[in-house]
């Protein structure tokens, strides 16, 4: 018993680490664009995250692969870089079954780290 607890732990903590290496990749291809580029991203993310659902069922209903596509078409228009980047990290969303409540607040943690990161970096500058 004690084995499998510490399993699911070491599952758990790769899990995160997994989780922020693909931030921190998406964050950095995001640096990378000219400064119209990264307030597209920006929008695409706040927009994203701040959907309304029509109903509660919506919110609910499990993220799809087809509503992934959509999001990296839309993000591949804007930079080719970052849409592989996002890829990798909504991967993650969809292999777990996130609901679409779940996968909003995804796209808040990226927006939310994407500005943190402009942010250290334009006071690095100073």
């Amino acid at each position: 018993m004690k084995q499998a607890s510490l399993d699911k732990t070491w599952e758990l903590q790769l899990a995160a680490v997994n989780r922020q290496e693909a931030v921190d990749s998406f964050c950095e291809a995001c640096t990378a664009l000219t400064a119209r580029d990264r307030r597209k991203v920006e929008c695409f993310l706040k927009n994203r995250a701040n959907a309304n659902t029509k109903s509660e069922s919506a919110a609910e209903k499990l993220w799809s692969k087809s509503e992934m596509r959509a999001c990296y078409d839309e993000l591949r228009n804007i930079s080719p870089n970052v849409a592989t980047a996002w890829r990798r990290f909504a991967l993650g969303s969809l292999e777990i079954g996130l609901s679409g409540y779940y996968v909003r607040l995804n796209f808040q943690v990226l927006a939310d780290s994407l500005e943190c990161r402009m942010w250290i970096e334009n006071f690095s500058d100073d």
